[in-house]
Formats: structure tokens, sequence, C-alpha cells
């Protein structure tokens, strides 16, 4: 188990170290980390993040969550953060593929999706950087998906990665069920709490059959190609 995977604040931590790219080779560790929120971090799981080698945090909590629940302590450390706040899932696609259908939704009409991902490859060529929302599944599942695909790493990997998550949404849901903002949505739409392998590749399929692949859609949404190329060199430098 990684430093990061034994914090104590956290549910669903990990480094995504180790995933291997189409033309072989690896993610490298201590480059990319995704994680639900940070907000209950303890000071030793700060102290295990600096260790870790942070140097960013990008927060895709929406305005509202950003603020009530706070950046934990690690504000309190010279680590740079940014809050690009994403739509939150909309659950008004079809039943068993709802989250899909939520993913699509989010790449094509939420400005934020491409600017996140433009935002995390400057912030990736400062040093390490995590990625996180409030379950760490979702909103930073799709985010960390468009990252990996842009390093070209295999679909397989990428899905593998995505539901590692699945294990850790028991006890996020538990933590989660306190707040009636989360709890109606849990038990209206259990399904948005799950990790489904057709979720990942059914995104992949989608940018790949309407764009050619992620690289053509996120410059159909004028994220820089020099970006794209940084995404590409951090994780897989």
């Amino acid at each position: 188990m990684s430093d990061l995977e034994a914090l104590e604040g956290t549910l669903n931590t990990r480094d995504v170290g180790g995933l291997v790219g189409a033309g072989g080779g690896a993610v490298p560790p201590g480059r990319l980390a995704r994680s639900d929120s940070l907000s209950e971090l303890s000071a030793d799981d700060a102290q295990r993040m600096l260790g870790w080698g942070v140097r960013s945090v990008l927060d895709l909590r929406g305005g509202a969550e950003a603020v009530e629940f706070g950046r934990g302590p690690l504000a309190a450390h010279p680590v740079a953060y940014v809050n690009i706040p994403m739509l939150e899932l909309a659950p008004t696609g079809r039943p068993g593929r709802l989250l899909l259908d939520a993913y699509l939704d989010l790449i094509e009409r939420d400005p934020m999706v491409p600017l996140a991902l433009e935002t995390a490859g400057i912030l990736l060529a400062r040093g390490p950087l995590v990625v996180h929302c409030t379950a760490g599944k979702d909103r930073t599942g799709l985010v960390v998906a468009l990252l990996l695909a842009c390093a070209e790493v295999r679909a397989d990997d990428i899905v593998a990665d995505y539901l590692r998550s699945g294990s850790a949404m028991p006890l996020v849901k538990a933590r989660l069920a306190a707040f009636p903002r989360y709890r109606t949505v849990m038990e209206q739409y259990p399904e948005l709490y799950e990790a489904r392998a057709t979720t990942i590749t059914g995104l992949l399929e989608h940018l790949d059959g309407r764009y050619g692949g992620v690289r053509r859609w996120a410059a159909s949404r004028n994220v820089p190609d020099v970006v794209l190329d940084m995404i590409r060199n951090a994780l897989r430098g």
C-alpha cells in the first residue's frame, strides 16, 4: 500500500503510476494522483501528501461544495490550488447507463471539462498533481480518464483504474450520507455510485467515433496542442 492509499482522511486516493501506454512504457509514479475530497485530511495526512511530492491540487467540486467543506490542512502549505467547478452529474439518462450518459453530457456541454483538462496539463508541468472532487469517482474519474487518454495509456488500463473506485464507494456513501445534498441523490439514483467498465469504454468509444480521439475532442474545445503535448510528456516521461 502506498502512502497515499494509507491516508486517514480520504477513502479513494491513489497514484496512477504504473498504468501502461499503448506503445509500451508506463506512467511514472509520483506524477498524478486522484482522490476524493481532501477536506478531512489529518495533519499527518498532509505531511504524507507533501512527502509524495504534491505541488498542485486541482479541485473539481462545485463552488458551493468547495466553500462549504474547505480545502483541508494542505491550505496551510505552499501547494498551488485551483478550483474548476464542474457541473454535478445530471441523472437524466437511461437506466443502466446513467453514468455514461451523464459523462457524455459533461464532455459535450460543460466548458469546465476542457478547462480542467488544460489546467491539469499546465499544473502537471509544475510537478506532481492531485486531482479530486467529492467522491473521487465521477468528475475526477472523467478528467483523469481524459488525461490518461491524452497520454496514450491503454484503454484497458484506463478502465481498470476507474474500476478501483468501486471498492471505495461503500465507505464514501457512508460518509456522504450525513449530508442531505448527497443523501437524496444516493437514495434516488444508487446507480450513480457504481463503477462500471462500460461507463469508461463508452466514453472512449464516443470520443473515438465522434471526434477521432481525445486530442481532437480537446482541440475542438480550444485546448492548445502544446498543452496536450505537456500532458503526454508529464505522464509518459
